[in-house]
């Protein structure tokens, strides 16, 4: 585990579909998983920064310097570090088998690539890319219901969000080897869910069988997924002993799920500000758009 072996991070910018991909892997037999744990967007990314600050802040301190920087070398924080992580993990994946898959799903990570990376140099990063028009109109959705409490209300902001996590993505994967990263396509995903868990399969060393196969693509499809929020995410912990020990998501969470849905979702203003904000990006990614809207 120290080395991340057995670790999936499943990331993307929000509403891009990683809940969807989280569980139909979750479906397959060798694989646990678990609720968005920010592991390191919350946890550990904070840290790193305090020490490269403190880093910066000593050689420009009158005083010689001040902080941990004072008391050990990059090597000795990275590997205390690391021993934070790692009890973190084991608190996470409780043990798990050698032969399974811990799949880890917070959309936050797409902005820690990067340091996932540095700690954990054999843990599998897979990373959903969704059309940013779908994107906007699912997180404004979300504002206007269940997702009040985080979701913006401004498609400007939205859209500067999700090419700011793209951006972040690509710069950080020119780092990675290809045994490290993995990129799908949601509207691929959506088109052919079995093909694509093939193909993730390959990635992360899982074999399907056909009946796995089929449970998982049914079990998670828009229409069932609406009514039992599909394959189960268990629940450990404080949160555990209040709400139950099985992930319920919110009404209204599964939406169309329809590649294209921003056509009629989305008002002339809101295409016309995620087009001027997003067009490079999209055009970059493939991602063509035509007139009329």
């Amino acid at each position: 585990m120290h080395s991340g072996r057995n670790l999936v991070f499943v990331t993307g910018c929000g509403r891009s579909g990683t809940t969807y991909l989280q569980r139909l892997l979750a479906s397959h037999p060798q694989v646990k998983t678990g609720p968005e744990s920010h592991l390191f967007s919350l946890y550990i990314d904070p840290l790193l920064k305090a020490w490269d600050y403190q880093v910066k802040v000593a050689t420009r301190d009158t005083r010689s310097g001040s902080g941990l920087p004072c008391y050990m070398d990059d090597a000795q924080y990275i590997n205390t570090l690391k021993g934070f992580l790692f009890e973190l993990l084991k608190q996470m994946v409780n043990n798990i088998e050698r032969d399974r898959i811990f799949v880890e799903k917070s959309p936050s990570h797409v902005n820690s690539i990067s340091s996932i990376h540095e700690l954990l140099p054999k843990a599998q990063i897979i990373h959903i890319i969704r059309d940013p028009r779908d994107v906007v109109a699912s997180i404004l959705a979300a504002s206007r219901s269940w997702g009040k409490n985080w979701a913006v209300d401004n498609a400007k902001i939205a859209a500067h969000t999700w090419c700011k996590h793209i951006n972040n993505v690509i710069k950080a994967s020119k780092k990675l080897d290809k045994s490290n990263f993995f990129e799908i396509r949601y509207e691929t995903l959506v088109a052919n869910p079995a093909q694509s868990l093939v193909n993730i399969g390959n990635f992360i060393g899982l074999s399907w069988s056909e009946s796995d196969l089929e449970e998982a693509v049914y079990n998670n499809s828009l229409e069932v997924a609406r009514q039992t929020g599909g394959t189960e995410i268990p629940i450990g912990g404080l949160v555990a002993k209040s709400r139950g020990n099985i992930l319920k998501e919110p009404e209204g969470f599964v939406r169309k799920g329809k590649p294209g849905s921003w056509k009629t979702d989305l008002t002339m203003i809101e295409k016309l500000t995620v087009w001027l904000i997003a067009r490079s990006m999209m055009e970059k990614l493939g991602y063509r758009w035509q007139f009329p809207w």
